[in-house]
């Protein structure tokens, strides 16, 4: 058997593929239209979830990975553009804690959030914001990186990366960008739109203990 089809009184029809008498994936469907979703398909590989993608009524789809069965990714989109934000990305560490999420605009802006442990956080090419959270994070920031905002520095535990500009030391900070304290935080203006504002934080802080000085992939 290489396929099975059901329905069911509700109106949910079942697809099922098998390959070698395995099951690899189903696919549920809303023919009735009685819940608040279309469609979803599940993915299987050696007997585990490898992803799961649902549609729903309202225009958002929602795309699942898993590793070893493990939830390890989820991506939200707004396909009818019924709401502010386009997508929303979310990753996953042990026991389905959330690590990160990027939430993309319909204006393109970014807002990036570090939850679990310590992750690296990096906007887009718009004005994007960038949340750490609580554990020790790195702060990234390069060319064609439009005006970014590090809302919640902490200094003595979190990070700056600005390899990009060849900058890991305060004084190459200085020779690349202008430095201004201003009531909303430490301004750095490396021209050509590309500026950085670490909120809550002032130069006279900012040493060469808060750089950090590794590749950015």
């Amino acid at each position: 058997m290489t396929q099975r089809i059901s329905l069911n009184d509700d109106g949910i029809r079942v697809t099922q593929n098998f390959t070698a008498g395995a099951l690899t994936s189903t696919l549920h469907e809303d023919t009735l239209d009685a819940f608040g979703w279309t469609s979803v398909e599940t993915n299987y590989t050696a007997g585990q979830v490898t992803s799961r993608i649902s549609n729903y009524d309202d225009g958002n789809k929602v795309t699942q990975t898993y590793t070893g069965g493990v939830l390890t990714s989820a991506l939200y989109e707004d396909t009818l553009d019924a709401y502010a934000w386009a997508t929303v990305a979310t990753t996953y560490g042990v026991g389905a804690a959330v690590t990160m999420s990027r939430e993309t605009r319909d204006s393109g802006v970014q807002i990036v959030s570090g939850f679990a442990g310590s992750q690296i956080l990096a906007g887009g090419a718009f004005n994007d914001y960038l949340f750490g959270g609580a554990d020790g994070d790195v702060f990234a920031f390069g060319p064609a990186g439009g005006f970014d905002r590090v809302m919640d520095f902490a200094d003595g535990s979190d990070l700056i990366n600005l390899t990009g500009f060849g900058v890991d030391t305060l004084v190459e900070l200085q020779g690349q960008a202008t430095l201004t304290d201003t009531a909303g935080g430490l301004h750095m203006d490396f021209g050509g739109g590309n500026i950085l504002l670490i909120a809550g934080f002032d130069l006279a802080h900012l040493g060469d203990a808060d750089f950090d000085a590794g590749a950015i992939v």
